[in-house]
């Protein structure tokens, strides 16, 4: 629901009537009870707020589930920007008293931790946590990629993007003979940009000489907007025959949508 609501509903203004939102569930299986369920828990964990219309209700993702999202959305629709710099290990001396606070600091810098103690990043971290208590060490080169991969997990990554591409090459091939029906398009849409930023928000979009040899990300994304590209104009047509929000039916999406997967 979050994944619709992020990748259709907010470029198109942002609020859903609770009717649509039922009638689109329904294309994935889900009931009205269920839906109306998961939307309150959702509201009291902070991702929707509503307002009211008479008896009718509107959803929209709240300021924090939309920033969230946004800040997310070059990641899941454009190419992944390259960090640049040196692997460096930030080792937490026996001096800090705060431990548990350097560490919070440490991955706010984009540092990733190999134990309580050793964390790993690219560059070197920012200077008042080096006068925290923090020794900087340059590994040597024949360790970094194995370093960047035990610090961030690689190899989970890599395969989280082999099975992405296993489970949607199908549906490729197979919208290469033929398209979707509009309520079909929608449901492969949402479902693909669901499994899709499970992975690459995941991905800490590290320098090729730091990944492993058969990476697939860049593939994974080729194809995810491959299936996009296909999909996008029947969902949109479902969203303009089906969506409402409080004046009546969803507004087109804005100028930056149509960017999605272009660069």
């Amino acid at each position: 629901m979050v994944t619709l609501y992020g990748d259709a509903i907010v470029p198109r203004g942002g609020s859903l009537w609770i009717g649509s939102l039922i009638e689109i569930m329904a294309l994935f299986g889900i009931d009205a009870g269920h839906v109306r369920t998961a939307v309150s828990r959702l509201s009291s964990d902070g991702w929707l707020s509503s307002t009211k219309r008479g008896r009718a209700s509107y959803y929209r993702l709240s300021h924090v589930g939309e920033d969230e999202f946004l800040q997310a959305t070059q990641r899941i629709y454009s190419s992944i920007p390259v960090r640049h710099g040196a692997l460096r290990v930030a080792l937490i001396g026996p001096a800090v008293t705060d431990a548990a606070a350097l560490r919070t600091r440490l991955k706010a810098a984009g540092f990733a931790p190999v134990s309580p103690a050793i964390h790993v990043g690219l560059g070197s971290p920012p200077s008042e946590l080096r006068a925290a208590g923090l020794f900087v060490l340059t590994p040597e080169e024949k360790d970094q990629r194995d370093l960047a991969g035990a610090a961030w997990r690689l190899d989970e990554i890599a395969q989280g993007y082999r099975d992405f591409i296993a489970q949607f090459s199908p549906l490729a091939v197979l919208l290469d003979r033929q398209a979707l029906k509009d309520d079909e398009a929608l449901v492969a849409r949402t479902l693909l940009i669901h499994a899709f930023r499970r992975v690459v928000l995941r991905d800490p979009a590290l320098p090729a000489d730091l990944l492993p040899q058969d990476w697939s990300g860049e593939a994974a994304r080729a194809l995810a907007g491959r299936i996009y590209a296909a999909v996008v104009a029947p969902s949109e047509r479902f969203l303009d025959a089906h969506g409402q929000n409080e004046e009546g039916p969803l507004p087109p999406p804005d100028a930056r949508f149509h960017k999605r997967f272009s660069s």
